[in-house]
């Protein structure tokens, strides 16, 4: 997977890149989005690996699949993809994509996993500490888990910040030993 990634990486520099010089970054998130869902289906998985549809084609069924939304440099960009064999890497594109939006746009996505629903007050309060701690725009998702005794399990990106009862039981036992 890291692979995929580190192919994918040059494409969505590019096309981040474009969208920011031309102010059209939530227009390519979008279409980037569709993309990577689009590229995920089993049909047109086999639609854009087949050696027997050109080029042109498989950017044409995409172009028909997103309806309009695309513009000149999009389907540009597509076509550039399609002739290096890399149209399969959208989810891989819009990922990296929307990681540098959001660096950009000094944004972090952060999950929340508690074993009861939150207040708004309290779920505000987190917000703001994060934000702080942070030091950019906090978009916040908590999740309902009732495998959790207690406590709040918080994820940024790769880190976890676990304080479940059940971490901090885990913590004490492995201190006792």
């Amino acid at each position: 997977m890291d692979e995929l990634t580190t192919i994918a990486r040059p494409y969505a520099k590019a096309s981040f890149q474009h969208a920011s010089e031309t102010n059209s970054l939530s227009e390519w998130s979008n279409v980037l989005s569709l993309l990577a869902e689009v590229a995920k289906q089993r049909k047109v998985i086999d639609l854009l690996s087949s050696p027997t549809i050109t080029v042109e084609q498989k950017v044409s069924e995409l172009v028909a699949i997103c309806d309009g939304m695309l513009d000149d440099a999009m389907t540009r960009f597509l076509m550039v993809l399609a002739e290096n064999k890399r149209l399969l890497l959208m989810p891989q594109i819009n990922t990296l994509f929307e990681e540098y939006k959001a660096r950009q746009e000094r944004s972090t996505k952060v999950e929340v996993s508690t074993a009861f629903p939150l207040e708004k007050k309290v779920i505000q309060q987190l917000v703001d500490k994060l934000s702080a701690n942070l030091d950019s725009k906090v978009n916040i998702t908590v999740n309902i888990n009732k495998t959790l005794i207690g406590g709040i399990v918080v994820r940024i990106g790769d880190a976890v910040i676990d304080g479940s009862v059940r971490g901090r039981l885990n913590k004490l036992a492995e201190s006792i030993n």
